[in-house]
């Protein structure tokens, strides 16, 4: 395996500065195990035979020792020291990459941090974030992987406000615009324009024939 892959779970708002936080680890090219007190000595073997002819029974017997180190497969082993052999490629929407202007750093046995600058996260959509070692073998008998951040840029949506009983209550009568205050002046207007009518409104007689 060459690269790690990560992805941040929650979105961005554009603008923010997260920090990415990661491991940067190496695969073994030997099968030879790097630890050098992980070793046995003296493989040792007996071997046992028992036959028989006509003169009567046979017995073989031998051993045989040897000595050497434990070996397996590629092991991927977080590394540190690795900070000035890190470089940062950033890209937006699937655009060409351009060279990180965020900080980065190491924490500690191999975990790196990435926080990212403010004009990174401008454009909403997706971000990928590559740390890449510009020498890769430079740990003898491995290969330094690249890790590979993902993430999403949203621009944010209209808050939802908390309600409550109260709040729902300040929200109809408070205020000159309130949905109470607005009826009440249309009942107001209603009236004023009933009882002016009948003041101005002079009355009529009809004569029956």
């Amino acid at each position: 395996m060459s690269t790690i892959v990560q992805f941040w779970g929650d979105s961005i708002t554009p603008g923010d500065k997260p920090v990415f936080i990661f491991p940067i680890v190496a695969n073994y090219t030997s099968l030879q195990t790097r630890d050098p007190t992980n070793t046995l000595d003296n493989f040792v073997s007996t071997l046992e035979l028992t036959g028989s002819d006509i003169d009567g029974a046979v017995s073989l017997e031998g051993t045989d020792s040897e000595s050497g180190y434990v070996v397996g497969g590629p092991q991927e082993t977080a590394v540190g020291g690795q900070l000035g052999n890190l470089g940062v490629r950033v890209s937006s929407n699937g655009k060409a990459l351009k060279a990180g202007l965020g900080v980065l750093g190491e924490i500690s046995a191999g975990i790196y941090s990435y926080t990212l600058d403010s004009t990174e996260t401008q454009e909403p959509g997706s971000l990928l974030i590559i740390v890449k070692p510009s020498n890769p073998t430079a740990i003898t008998d491995s290969f330094i992987c690249s890790t590979y951040l993902n993430c999403r840029i949203t621009k944010p949506g209209i808050p939802l406000a908390r309600t409550t009983p109260q709040s729902i209550v300040e929200a109809i009568t408070s205020g000159p615009n309130s949905p109470l205050s607005q009826f009440e002046n249309y009942v107001n207007q209603a009236l004023n324009n009933i009882l002016g009518n009948q003041m101005t409104t002079k009355p009529t007689f009809r004569k029956d024939s």
